[in-house]
């Protein structure tokens, strides 16, 4: 169990964020900067993280490797991250059904529906909202990996 804090953005209020599970999650993304920003993020909520810059990386990374969950950059050399969407859900197998989560500055409702059409589960803007990232966490999981209770005085309920 790790715990770490947040602050939710429209009320202000801080909150004890308790992780119930560590997940191993895989980051596709091409920039160095939001590769560093979205690893210390999931770090800081207690999963274990690994970094692919690209699309074609990212499908060797789920064949090859044993991870729960893939935030996947939608704009990236090689194979962008709705092909590489597509390619993952063709796999044989449990592999094909990893849920990931679309990473993209581009996040309108059209934008969106693109990217669920490829096959993502779901989608957060960039720039990362901590708890925008980990209410998608918990909802493409199916389960409350992340629960969160108010620390007493911070803010409105």
């Amino acid at each position: 169990n790790s715990k770490a804090i947040s602050r939710h953005p429209k009320t202000a209020a801080i909150f004890k964020i308790k992780t119930e599970r560590q997940l191993k999650i895989l980051i596709a993304e091409d920039n160095p900067i939001n590769q560093r920003l979205i690893k210390a993020t999931i770090e800081a909520f207690g999963h274990q993280a690994e970094v692919v810059e690209n699309g074609l990386l990212a499908v060797a990374a789920v064949i090859g490797g044993d991870f729960d969950l893939l935030f996947m950059d939608v704009r990236m050399p090689e194979m962008n991250g709705s092909d590489a969407t597509r390619t993952l859900r063709k796999l044989p197998g449990a592999k094909s059904a990893i849920p990931i989560i679309a990473v993209t500055s581009d996040a309108t409702n059209e934008h969106r529906k693109e990217y669920m059409e490829a096959g993502m589960n779901d989608c957060v803007g960039k720039p990362i909202d901590r708890a925008e990232m980990l209410e998608a966490i918990n909802k493409v999981m199916g389960e409350e990996i992340h629960v969160r209770t108010e620390v007493e005085g911070s803010g409105q309920k």
